[in-house]
């Protein structure tokens, strides 16, 4: 997992990394409303770290499996 001490925002390839899976995937999801929605910064899209933090916890509280890649 990468270091997101002191992070706001992360990027797609971060989120690939904590979660496993595809850049592509990331956008899927992103587009489907299985995830928060990001948001542009200059030229970037970022995600709140916060509301990926809140994301991840609501779904490990309620059992909740993580949207599938397929």
């Amino acid at each position: 997992m990468s270091d997101i001490v002191g992070k706001l925002y992360v990027s797609d390839k971060e989120l690939t990394v904590r979660w496993s899976c595809s850049r592509a995937t990331i956008w899927r999801w992103s587009k489907e409303g299985l995830i928060p929605k990001p948001y542009k910064i200059g030229g970037s899209t970022r995600w709140k770290l916060s509301e990926i933090l809140d994301y991840e916890s609501k779904l490990k509280h309620h059992d909740e499996e993580w949207p599938r890649d397929e």
